[in-house]
């Protein structure tokens, strides 16, 4: 895949064609904080291990996520590149983007978080890929896209 190729893939993405290449944004937009809460406490990951935490969209668009994500996925626009072009490498894709505006909360199970205060505000969105067949000229589809704290949203979480 060329830059060109994928510029246009990516320009080209919206809700609709987001949700048809596996990422389901309503799964993480405008969840209750019991929600998460529940999401942190009581689901087990693969490993048997509750979640690190859970977050939820809130306060935008799904229009406004898909920007998001574009600009994750341009700011990594040509290790994402040749991520695709290696067919030895078989892993998930992580893309993050740090966002002047906050696109969520989440509730973590980390000591810096103490959930009496309430939820954390989150500034980064995560888009997480994965490589598959070729189909329609895209040879990748959504694994997620959440949104979690920068460092300086813990930060802010830390001092309350």
């Amino acid at each position: 895949m060329q830059k060109l190729e994928f510029t246009r893939i990516i320009n080209g993405l919206d809700v609709y064609n987001m949700k048809a290449m596996g990422c389901h944004i309503d799964r993480h937009l405008n969840m209750t904080d019991s929600d998460l809460i529940h999401r942190v406490t009581k689901t087990k990951t693969a490993d048997g291990n509750c979640l690190f935490g859970a977050s939820t969209f809130a306060g935008i668009t799904a229009d406004e996520i898909v920007e998001a994500a574009k600009l994750a996925l341009m700011d990594y626009a040509d290790e994402l590149i040749e991520w695709l072009n290696d067919y030895s490498d078989g892993e998930p894709y992580v893309a993050t983007f740090d966002c002047d505006k906050v696109l969520g909360h989440g509730f973590y199970s980390y000591k810096w978080h103490n959930w009496n205060d309430g939820a954390c505000k989150c500034h980064r969105i995560v888009v997480v890929l994965a490589k598959c067949e070729r189909r329609d000229d895209i040879g990748f589809k959504f694994i997620t896209c959440y949104c979690e704290p920068t460092d300086e949203d813990i930060e802010a979480c830390k001092a309350r």
